[in-house]
């Protein structure tokens, strides 16, 4: 059997229960093989670029183990920042951080970006690209910011939009899922891009 004739395997770079949870509920059969890349950025770095640039580190840190498999595998990567102004927030060293964070979101309009990198690990063909929602926060009190922030230190920006328990979004503007960490419809027209075998570039 020719390779091309087997069904492709996707596979996601990512540990995160939501990204995984938007895979599933979109009836997306995939595996999941985390990324250990480290998230670093320096000041300078414009948002966009940032989230493209982790994206595809990580998607290229688990290519690199499928590249001699004789399915087509297709690595997922993504990465999910919070802007504020100038600032970056991703997710918080300590509690008293994330209780900070969000007290300095508290009230406002952020901006939440993602990227997402689609990399076929035979060819080391890839394609990227960002996307972002506006978040308006709630009013926060320091006691409730406290309780949020002890619950989401894994999260950029130490929240979860789809959280109702501990609900502090007044108001999104632009996708739900860019703001959980994982856009569907971005993620289609990625692997779209493979199917139609167009060379590699970045959005």
């Amino acid at each position: 059997m020719k390779k091309s004739s087997l069904n492709p395997r996707y596979i996601l770079a990512s540990a995160s229960p939501r990204r995984k949870d938007i895979l599933r509920q979109s009836g997306f059969k995939f595996e999941t093989v985390p990324s250990t890349v480290r998230e670093t950025w320096q000041e300078s770095e414009p948002p966009s670029r940032l989230v493209k640039r982790l994206a595809h580190l990580k998607a290229a840190s688990v290519a690199r183990r499928f590249k001699k498999q004789d399915h087509p595998c297709y690595v997922i990567g993504a990465d999910t920042i919070v802007v504020l102004g100038r600032r970056i927030f991703g997710k918080p060293k300590s509690l008293i951080q994330a209780q900070e964070m969000l007290l300095c979101l508290s009230g406002k309009t952020h901006r939440v970006y993602t990227g997402t990198a689609v990399i076929h690990a035979q060819s080391g063909q890839s394609f990227l690209a960002h996307d972002y929602s506006k978040v308006t926060v709630k009013k926060l009190t320091p006691e409730f910011a406290l309780k949020v922030g002890q619950k989401h230190r894994d999260k950029s920006g130490s929240y979860a939009c789809q959280d109702k328990t501990h609900n502090i979004v007044a108001k999104i503007e632009g996708e739900w899922q860019t703001v959980a960490g994982l856009s569907m419809r971005r993620l289609r027209s990625l692997l779209k891009l493979h199917k139609i075998k167009k060379r590699g570039r970045i959005f």
